[in-house]
């Protein structure tokens, strides 16, 4: 017993540990790893956004600077074809005249002829404005323009030069490009230059945000606000002129955004596949511990098995010492019957010897009385064959008995098996019975509870209500004396007199439901305190049911032990039965020897009546014959 209860302690403090053990162990990682790759994806999504909108930016500034000196190039490219001399016409001034009034451009464009100082010749602006002075509109792009080739730091494009400045306070592109002579006398004629300024102003802007798809580009002269993009615009001399900027598009959250549903799907399910397993785990852990519940369970029923298995041997044992005893009376019995018989035999034997000698010594005393004296033997040996015929029939009665009893008590320990079956039924209904009892008193225990908090709400309620019935008097008084104070105003009080109606109206109405109320707030307070007591009243009887079902179940349980131990010694007294039965039947056996050992001393009486003529000559054999009997 002391080695199961260790072995028992063991083994529930071994599931306990692994069962803890493993729950946390497992909880953990998972919970752990879901974190993990919820803060990883908005890691990586914020790291994409994020790159995405820099690689856009970048992407928006390298274009603009190729498409601005692409514009540059072109506006080079157009200069140099108009002012090229050809065979057709020896005027380049005149072309150049003539063309420069059909070119079109995003901005502002205006046209000039000058000298190598600078000097103005010509000039042509857009319809509706007058071409500033190009000296005083931007002196930095005319000197850029006027270097010789072998100290220009601009760009040649053909017989044009290009360049970037400031014009008339704004960005503009400057190409410059050499005019052919007049005439043929080049000292007569001086050499001309023909320059274009394409000016970069909101029209030109406005054509690049339709081209590049941009919203608020614009020029500025000073450093770029913050959340702009921006590309830095210089001159020939390498000096800031100011910025093209634009707002910071987020085309990392625009994709983000886009996709946002098919990601937001994505963590939902996630987020349930997430919760599911945790669930599973949790379900798993629980699993575990109802199983580590049933080990100690098991392990109680096994130490309790343990106990009543002892008891039963102990019971055995009682058994088996009864057995034992009744099998001593049994031997005792045989023997006893053993010996009669041989007395019985032993005393047949001296009878005949002393028959022998009587009729030895007195032969001739006795041969007279030798027939009565047969007679007397056939009438006894008659008797005796009588007496053994009625034990006989008193045996088979005995045997049949103790079958009988043998057959009953088998029937007796069938039923008692039997009842012993039932009596485990009654156990474990009164077992069950009693757990719904305690259930149904725990049920109990929170209805009453449950009553004591409504009891407690409805006398909130009946306070409230009093609170409003005394706001509801003090309101009427109010509205009394505001009648009264209308009245006394006359006709200049009539809307307050109303309103004092209404507000004593309401005041009455007020009073009234709060009479309900509070009618209402009793009833549910009586109802409640007869719920309480009737709750109390089931909780006692469901305790007293519980009481009844346990000791009713301790009591069926001695029952079931008091019935095993009548079923073990209805064995034991079959047992005896089937024994008794069995010396019965020996005895049986022994009486029909004896029965016929009767027969044969009749037939002899009847002999020795039928030859006592013969008795002289056959005494010798008659003398053998009853020493031999």
């Amino acid at each position: 017993m002391n080695m199961a209860k260790r072995l028992k302690a063991m083994a529930g403090k071994v599931i306990q540990r692994a069962s803890d053990g493993l729950r946390e162990n497992m909880m953990l990682p998972v919970v752990s790893l879901v974190l993990m790759a919820l803060i990883t994806c908005a890691v990586v999504v914020t790291s994409l956004v994020t790159k995405m909108d820099a690689d856009a930016g970048q992407f928006m500034q390298r274009t603009l600077s190729t498409y601005m000196d692409r514009e540059m190039y072109e506006l080079g490219d157009q200069l140099s074809h108009i002012t090229r001399a050809d065979g057709s016409d020896a005027s380049g001034i005149k072309a150049f005249q003539r063309e420069v009034v059909h070119l079109s451009a995003p901005g502002a464009l205006y046209g000039y002829i000058i000298d190598k100082q600078g000097r103005v010749f010509w000039s042509q602006a857009p319809k509706g404005q007058t071409a500033p002075a190009l000296a005083a509109a931007s002196p930095v792009g005319l000197q850029a323009l006027l270097r010789q080739p072998v100290q220009e730091q601009g760009r040649q494009i053909g017989n044009s030069r290009v360049a970037l400045a400031l014009f008339d306070s704004r960005p503009a592109m400057f190409a410059a490009a050499p005019l052919p002579p007049q005439g043929a006398d080049s000292v007569k004629h001086p050499a001309r230059f023909a320059v274009l300024v394409q000016k970069i102003d909101d029209p030109a802007l406005h054509y690049w945000n339709t081209t590049f798809h941009l919203l608020g580009l614009k020029w500025e002269k000073g450093e770029p606000r913050p959340g702009y993009r921006s590309i830095d615009l210089t001159d020939d001399a390498g000096n800031k002129i100011g910025h093209i900027v634009w707002p910071s598009y987020r085309v990392g959250m625009k994709a983000f955004s886009g996709i946002l549903p098919f990601i937001s799907i994505c963590g939902i399910v996630f987020a349930a596949l997430s919760f599911w397993l945790i669930l599973l785990i949790r379900r798993s852990c629980l699993a575990m511990e109802l199983s580590r519940e049933m080990a100690i369970k098991l392990s109680a029923e096994a130490t309790d098995n343990a106990r009543r298995a002892e008891q039963a041997r102990q019971q055995a044992e009682a058994a088996l010492a009864d057995a034992e005893g009744a099998r001593r009376r049994a031997d005792e019995m045989a023997r006893r019957e053993v010996t009669e018989q041989a007395l019985h035999r032993q005393q047949l034997r001296e009878n005949s010897h002393h028959m022998a000698a009587a009729l030895q010594e007195s032969m001739s005393s006795l041969v007279k009385q030798l027939i009565e004296t047969a007679n007397d033997l056939e009438l006894s040996a008659e008797l005796t064959i009588g007496t053994l015929h009625e034990q006989q029939k008193q045996a088979d009665v005995v045997r049949v008995r103790s079958q009988d009893a043998a057959e009953a008590i088998a029937a007796v320990t069938g039923g008692i098996e039997e009842l012993t079956g039932s009596i485990a039924e009654i156990r474990k209904a009164a077992e069950e019975s009693r757990q719904f009892a305690q259930v149904a008193s725990d049920h109990s225990a929170a209805a009453r509870d449950a009553n004591d908090h409504l009891l407690q709400q409805v006398s909130s309620i009946n306070d409230a209500a009093s609170i409003i019935a005394s706001i509801a008097k003090q309101t009427n008084l109010l509205a009394l004396n505001a009648a009264i104070e209308a009245a006394r105003a006359g006709s200049s009080g009539y809307g307050f007199a109303v309103v004092a109606n209404e507000v004593k109206a309401l005041a009455s109405e007020t009073a009234r439901t709060t009479g309900d109320i509070h009618d209402r707030v009793d009833g549910i307070e009586t109802a409640a305190r007869s719920t309480v007591n009737l709750v109390g009243s089931l909780d006692e009887m469901l305790g007293s049911l519980v009481q009844a079902m346990a000791s009713s179940s301790a009591t069926v349980q001695q029952q079931q032990a008091v019935a095993e131990n009548i079923r073990r010694s209805s064995r034991g007294v079959a047992e005896n039965a089937q024994v008794a039965a069995q010396a019965v039947e020996a005895i049986s056996t022994s009486l029909d020897s004896i029965a016929q050992t009767a027969s044969s001393t009749r037939h002899i009486g009847a002999a020795v009546r039928n030859r006592a003529e013969h008795l002289n000559t056959e005494f010798a054999r008659l003398v053998q014959q009853l020493e031999a009997a």
